[in-house]
């Protein structure tokens, strides 16, 4: 059962959206127009920034583009102590900007982990198909372990993650990194991650999730140029050869979200391979259930969840919160 308070919120978004211009299904739409429909949906959740983070704009080279990251900082700062840091994905199917709208989320997390937030503005598709998202959230990384002294990071405590697709570019890097011998982070924080290029899991046929086959279906043809890179080891991590090598993770799961099996199944891979690795399924919940925190209570309290546990992942001993 959907938790009633997200019903009651797309209610909210239905009714607020019903004077919109008209459009077919989402999975029909031009890429623009899905961009400020969606967009204009979120503003419903009522986000905001923590007055207590700062936040600045930096610059990354990724090929031939400079990708805009989001650097936040808890107040107030001290120059002498090295924090951990928390680096970010955003998600929309590889195609929505939503960086901006993750801003109140990467905000609240400084706060909460006391950590240097980094908020990856990585290229979109269907103009910047793969692998130019995965070489930016690749790349970022990078970025963060060159200049951690400036940035105030112990490059020790680094953690990746992101939500939905944005877990997609989180495992992927990690992939691509353990493979070209780079430095590693610490931890994966993975928010009801994609994780493989496959529609035929029992939690697709669920009719009480927000997200549909058919959307995932348009946003990988997005992401795409062809069908069969959905295989590759860096668009479907299921398919790796090996975990070896892989952080520990925690992916947090949505009882109602066509993306639960596969996530799931990502956390048993690890598990199998010695890899200190969980998920939690939260109940009642759907897909993006972390943004809707300002409207729907056990969001919150589920949100707060996850945060204890980057709070984990960001300690390199292990602790218990």
């Amino acid at each position: 059962m959907v938790n009633p308070q997200i019903d009651e919120l797309f209610l909210e978004i239905a009714e607020g959206m019903k004077n919109e211009e008209k459009h077919p299904p989402f999975e029909e739409l031009k890429p623009e127009l899905a961009r400020r429909l969606y967009i204009k949906a979120t503003k419903y959740y009522n986000a905001v920034i923590e007055e207590q983070v700062s936040m600045k704009v930096e610059y990354v080279k990724s090929d031939d583009a400079d990708i805009p990251v989001h650097v936040f900082h808890p107040k107030p700062a001290n120059n002498d102590e090295k924090l951990s840091c928390f680096i970010f994905f955003h998600g929309g199917g590889w195609v929505l900007p939503l960086v901006e709208r993750d801003d109140a989320l990467c905000s609240y997390i400084a706060k909460q982990t006391n950590s240097v937030v980094v908020s990856v503005d990585y290229r979109l598709s269907p103009e910047a198909k793969y692998p130019a998202p995965l070489n930016d959230a690749v790349n970022a990384i990078k970025w963060v372990f060159e200049h951690a002294d400036q940035l105030g990071v112990d490059k020790h405590r680094i953690v990746t993650g992101g939500d939905s697709v944005g877990g997609n570019l989180t495992t992927a890097s990690s992939l691509r990194l353990r493979d070209g011998g780079h430095p590693m982070p610490i931890g994966q924080l993975l928010l009801c991650p994609v994780i493989n290029y496959n529609f035929d899991t029992v939690s697709y046929s669920d009719p009480k999730s927000n997200l549909t086959k058919d959307g995932m279906k348009w946003f990988w043809s997005q992401y795409l140029k062809k069908p069969e890179d959905g295989y590759g080891t860096y668009t479907s991590v299921l398919s790796a050869e090996s975990f070896e090598g892989l952080p520990r993770t925690f992916c947090a799961t949505a009882e109602h979200d066509v993306l639960r099996d596969e996530a799931e199944a990502y956390v048993k891979k690890l598990q199998e391979t010695g890899i200190e690795a969980k998920f939690t399924r939260f109940e009642g919940m759907v897909h993006n259930f972390v943004h809707m925190s300002q409207k729907v209570d056990q969001a919150k309290v589920n949100l707060d969840v996850i945060v204890d546990e980057l709070k984990l992942l960001l300690s390199p001993t292990p602790v218990k919160v």
